[in-house]
């Protein structure tokens, strides 16, 4: 048995079939609790809401009540393909230099600080436990294998923090790449190198143990929306987070 080619032209286009069926049921769905708009706010995957962030999302809520609010994490790369189909109305992610993205605007909301993530059983961190009233040497974290999710997730962040490492005298014996995030954490707290993140990350301090870096080479969190975009709450959410 085969498909027809009117079979296959219509396998072929059930995909787009099935998204509109799905707005429609969510247009309807929404028209009958009270929503008249939907805003969809990515989140960059490895990353949380952060408190300025969670202020924000409160305050647009309470003065745009007929709007849905839907926030989903996903990786860096896919956020951008995202803003650019629709999918999404705004994203957050960090700024790395180097990754332009044509028709997409940004703003800069928080400066971060960066940090050395190591396990909490790994020798580095024991070290900071004993030096909390002294600055600790950073460069104990030579030798130690840099841990990194792949670049297909995170476009020129490995130059960056080869740079911050640079920067602190802290020279890597190997990089190696996770797949995800997940992977990452889980690398960490099994001892097997060090990460450089920021505080706003997924990596809780029960299991992992933050070192500041001597030399700080400060990153932004931004705000990101189509410039073409059409959906008119997303101008009332840029103004409510970057008053």
């Amino acid at each position: 048995m085969r498909l027809t080619d009117a079979g296959i032209a219509l396998l072929h286009q059930y995909p787009l079939v099935q998204k509109a069926e799905h707005e429609l049921y969510e247009k309807v769905r929404n028209a009958s609790r009270g929503l008249n708009m939907r805003l969809a706010i990515g989140i960059q995957e490895g990353h949380l809401i952060t408190p300025g962030l969670k202020a924000a999302l409160s305050t647009f809520c309470q003065q745009n009540q007929t709007i849905q609010i839907d926030v989903i994490n996903c990786p860096y790369i896919r956020l951008f393909e995202q803003l650019n189909s629709g999918e999404l109305d705004v994203a957050f992610a960090l700024e790395f230099p180097g990754n332009i993205y044509p028709n997409i605007n940004h703003k800069i909301i928080e400066t971060k600080k960066s940090y050395a993530l190591v396990g909490k059983n790994d020798p580095a961190a024991l070290s900071k436990i004993h030096t909390d009233h002294a600055p600790m040497n950073i460069q104990i974290l030579n030798g130690h294998d840099l841990l990194l999710v792949k670049w297909s997730i995170v476009p020129n962040a490995t130059s960056y923090i080869l740079n911050q490492c640079h920067a602190n005298g802290i020279i890597p014996a190997n990089i190696h790449y996770a797949p995800d995030y997940l992977t990452l954490y889980n690398w960490l707290i099994m001892g097997k190198g060090f990460a450089i993140m920021d505080k706003d990350s997924i990596f809780s301090e029960a299991h992992i143990s933050y070192i500041p870096l001597e030399k700080e080479k400060n990153i932004h969190w931004c705000i990101y929306w189509p410039q073409e975009g059409t959906n008119t709450a997303v101008t009332r959410f840029i103004n409510t987070v970057c008053p």
